[in-house]
This record gives C-alpha cells, structure tokens and sequence, in this order.
C-alpha cells in the first residue's frame, strides 16, 4: 500500500491485488490468497526451510547430529522411530503425515523443501514404487547406492572404490562395504565429524554420479550431494565457526 501526505489529508489506498492460486499438497487441495505488496517496516520475512526425512540407522542419525544438536533453524530433522516403517513407503508415510501437521499449523508456515533420504541397500523395488509418487508429490528422494557409507566415503576419496571387492550376493553389498570404509581409513570415518567435509563430498559424489534406466543410483553413487547443495548455503557460516571453537579446544 503507498500514500502520500498532502495538507493534512491522506489520499485514498489503492486496493489490494488478490490473485487466488489452488495448491495441491498430499491429495487435499486448498486455496491461498496471492497478495501483492511492497514490504514495509516491521513485515518479517517468511519462514523458509527444509526438511530431512530419515528412516536411516545409527550412520545417518550421527552424520546429521551436529546440525540437530546446534539447532540449524533453517532445517528440520526427522528419524524414524517405528521399526516397521523404516522402509521407503514408511518414509512416504511420514512425509504425508508432516505435511498434514503443517497444514493445520496456525502459522502457516510451510517448509520449502522435503527430503527422503535411503539406502539402496535390499530396497531397490520399494525405491521404484514410491519414485514416482514422490515426484508427483514434490519430494525429493535421495538414494546412495549401497548404503550412506558411499557418501562417507566421498567425503574422503575422489575416486571410485575400485579396490573393493563386490560379493556375489548383493544382500551383503552394504554390510561388506562398511566393512571396507572402516578398515580403508584408519580407525574409521566418523559420522558425527563427516558433515565438516561436506563440499568435499558433494564434489566427489557428483563427480561420479551415475543412475541406471529406472533413475536409481547405480553402485557406488549417491544423490546426497542434491541435498548437500540445498543444505550448505544453510550451515556453512556456522559450520565455519563450529569447526574453529574445535580446534581451540584440540
């Protein structure tokens, strides 16, 4: 709104532009009014952030625990508690139901961004059926292939593991590549560490991203490195500061 002060009157407002726009979010739609104006003092902006839907294991709760214990307000974290949804239609699940819990927020805050985050693993045909569910849905699912490990070790390395031996079985790719991670690198990769290396990661992991003809990750690919660049613009400056109070005490 904009006026302009003349003897004391004040010229009539010119009236508000209401555009209505129709979203559709989790099967339910629901109308939001479009206003355009010019920001003034004491307007907030509004609250934009992400959220990270994990159904991952120890790893993954200890790769994310710095940005969870040092409250990063930009980012959400969401663990899996429920044994029997920790799968990728278990994740879905629960990426339906925060949606819904934003829904009914009386703020009206709506996170920017969802991400999935899952192994391969024994999951690849779980992985195909939500693929496309999770498209239509505007979720990002993120896949590393075979297990969060492949992204640990991008952390490290810039090339393929070709020094790893792939089992026969492929039920026992992941364990055995654990196995491989902890004893190339001494004393192991340590997850609540890892994220310090994250542009490192996402660098590598890119570098030699590939996806086979169903748009899954093949072996020894990850699509963090999507997530990573969303996140880093988020926790970089913090990370920074993070990691000098660390070497302070070291």
């Amino acid at each position: 709104m904009s006026y302009s002060k003349k003897g004391g009157f004040r010229e009539p407002n010119e009236p508000i532009n209401h555009e209505i726009t129709t979203e559709h979010t989790n099967n339910i739609d629901f109308v939001v009014p479009s206003i355009n104006y010019s920001k003034q003092d004491g307007i907030k902006d509004p609250l934009t952030f992400l959220i990270i839907i994990s159904g991952g294991e120890k790893r993954e709760k200890q790769y994310f625990n710095l940005i969870e214990k040092n409250n990063f307000n930009k980012i959400k974290l969401e663990f899996i508690a429920d044994p029997k949804r920790l799968n990728p239609q278990g994740m879905l699940d629960v990426a339906n139901e925060v949606k819904l819990r934003y829904l009914d927020n009386e703020a009206k805050e709506f996170p920017d961004d969802y991400y999935l985050v899952s192994d391969v693993d024994h999951f690849y045909n779980d992985l195909l059926k939500i693929l496309p569910k999770c498209k239509e849905q505007k979720l990002h699912l993120i896949i590393s292939n075979p297990c969060i490990e492949i992204w640990l070790y991008y952390g490290e390395f810039s090339v393929l593991p070709s020094d790893f031996n792939i089992p026969k079985l492929e039920k026992n790719i992941s364990g055995q590549f654990k196995r491989y991670l902890d004893q190339k690198i001494n004393g192991g990769v340590d997850p609540r560490k890892a994220i310090f290396n994250i542009e490192t990661a996402k660098h590598n992991s890119k570098n030699n991203y590939k996806v086979d003809d169903k748009e899954i990750p093949k072996l020894f690919s990850t699509s963090m490195w999507q997530l990573a660049e969303k996140i880093i613009p988020l926790i970089i400056d913090k990370l920074d500061e993070l990691r000098r109070n660390m070497e302070k005490r070291n």
